[in-house]
């Protein structure tokens, strides 16, 4: 996530409450945390790294 907090798009996620706020997409398929940010299941497989 670090390097995305960067970009513009994501960095309202430095916001410790938006950030918990994340919530899995209908279907599945994305991660989202409002409806002007979101990941992709397939940016996540692609770029994700395991937790620690």
């Amino acid at each position: 996530m670090k390097p995305l907090l960067d970009k513009a798009m994501f960095s309202p996620l430095k916001n410790v409450t938006l950030f918990k706020s994340v919530q899995v997409d209908v279907g599945g398929y994305a991660i989202i945390w409002n409806e002007n940010i979101d990941i992709s299941e397939y940016e996540l497989w692609k770029n994700g790294q395991p937790s620690q």
